[in-house]
């Protein structure tokens, strides 16, 4: 997750110091960020679930494509994809409540799919027929890219992951205030 939130912030200072490249470029060196954060989050996944039976699978340890990595996880554990939550410190530890707000704005998995195989299509040229065709206008804006990176800064902000038997949560803090600084992930045992 350090990666993803050291690429969110080198996608901020191309599009704050990038004024004299090609907005072209611009768009798609973000694009390539983006897409690159996409893939260490399914891989990420994949890491915290390593133990369930399956995950293991020559085939899926050779795949990068969040899609292949999302769905056979999906079949072993429903609920194997980060939820956002807000952390309260109490006198007995810590509480987890549900972030509804960021809920609405978090990056799901199908987001997540839907967006990185959107970006691999915006990356590639294509044959020399559909370039001769294509008219592919050229960003001088970046509405889209703003909206991905508030998903994606949302997602990193503050996460959990449940074990597959319920008894363990991974706690990750992005620390987006803090661009120096990694994330900070914890382990915790759950309890009702």
């Amino acid at each position: 997750m350090s990666e993803v939130k050291a690429r969110i912030f080198a996608i901020r200072a191309i599009l704050d110091h990038g004024r004299d490249l090609h907005p072209q470029i611009v768009t798609e060196t973000c694009d390539l960020q983006l897409r690159l954060c996409c893939e260490c989050i399914a891989l990420a996944c994949l890491a915290v679930h390593r133990s369930l039976a399956g995950s293991t699978a020559n085939d899926i340890m050779k795949a990068y494509q969040p899609g292949v990595i999302m769905k056979r996880l999906a079949r072993l554990h429903p609920d194997f994809y980060p939820v956002p939550w807000n952390l309260n410190v109490t006198d007995s530890g810590w509480h987890l409540t549900a972030d509804q707000e960021a809920l609405a704005s978090f990056l799901s998995s199908k987001a997540l799919i839907d967006l990185w195989e959107n970006l691999g299509r915006g990356l590639h040229k294509g044959s020399l027929k559909s370039l001769l065709t294509a008219e592919r206008p050229v960003a001088n804006d970046h509405p889209v890219l703003d909206q991905q990176l508030d998903a994606l800064t949302t997602f990193l902000r503050m996460h959990t992951i449940m074990s597959h038997d319920r008894s363990h949560v991974i706690i990750c803090e992005g620390l987006m205030d803090k661009p120096d600084v990694g994330v900070h992930c914890s382990l915790a045992i759950a309890q009702g």
